[in-house]
């Protein structure tokens, strides 16, 4: 049997909000400029904000089917490259990946754009919503149907989803990888969607995130028996 494994790069940052006329680019904001968003006009820049922005942050996600894959290492910023038995090169975000595999080979890969929660509310990124910290060796990825907090997403949802085992304990145990058609739907989950298509869904079945979300689901249960491995890198 093949094995499925997914791929996190967070680099270079793209950061966005969501507003009513949706997904705003946030990556060039001066601090002032930032400190005024999150407050109102009347605000002064001394007090505290008062003002909600729902923040996100995009990255990249590969899906590998095939060889079982043991290491991941950028050889883009002159870390040095293992010697490695199978060792096979793919490309992610325009970062050159090397990869440690048992030397099968690479029956089907796709790349997604991911988005997650980043700033605080206010826009502090100190107490901001966990996200899956970076680490050389695997998160566990099982398949979960009818996660009762997945199905809030809208009446009739399946509430299907992929589990990340592995975490630090607290928070981080309790992160999924599920369909949002916005970033307010996150609260320290991943949610996969076409690459680079960052526009806002409509929450319906369907849309282009439950569709990426169906594509990885599938590949998961076709080819790992429900179970896969991730990768998050910097």
């Amino acid at each position: 049997m093949a094995s499925v494994t997914l791929i996190l790069t967070r680099t270079p940052l793209h950061e966005f909000v969501y507003t009513s006329r949706g997904n705003v680019d946030a990556d060039n904001m001066a601090d002032e400029e930032r400190a005024r968003f999150y407050r109102s006009r009347t605000q002064p820049l001394d007090r505290p904000p008062n003002v909600i922005h729902y923040s996100g942050r995009w990255g990249s996600l590969l899906l590998l089917r095939g060889p079982r894959v043991y290491g991941v290492v950028s050889i883009a910023d002159n870390s040095p490259a293992p010697a490695t038995v199978g060792g096979q090169n793919v490309t992610l975000a325009d970062q050159n990946l090397q990869l440690t595999t048992d030397g099968a080979a690479i029956g089907h890969s796709k790349e997604y754009t991911s988005m997650e929660r980043y700033r605080t509310d206010y826009g502090d990124l100190r107490g901001r919503w966990v996200m899956l910290h970076p680490r050389p060796n695997a998160y566990d990825l099982t398949y979960e149907p009818h996660n009762p907090v997945v199905q809030t997403l809208r009446t009739g949802h399946s509430g299907n989803c992929i589990r990340v085992g592995g975490g630090d304990p607290g928070p981080e145990q309790g992160i999924l990888i599920h369909e949002a058609p916005n970033v307010t739907w996150l609260k320290g989950c991943i949610s996969p969607r076409p690459k680079d298509d960052k526009r806002e869904f409509e929450n319906a079945d369907g849309n282009p995130s439950f569709r990426a979300q169906d594509e990885i689901m599938r590949e998961l249960n076709t080819y790992g028996a429900g179970r896969g491995s991730l990768y998050v890198l910097v």
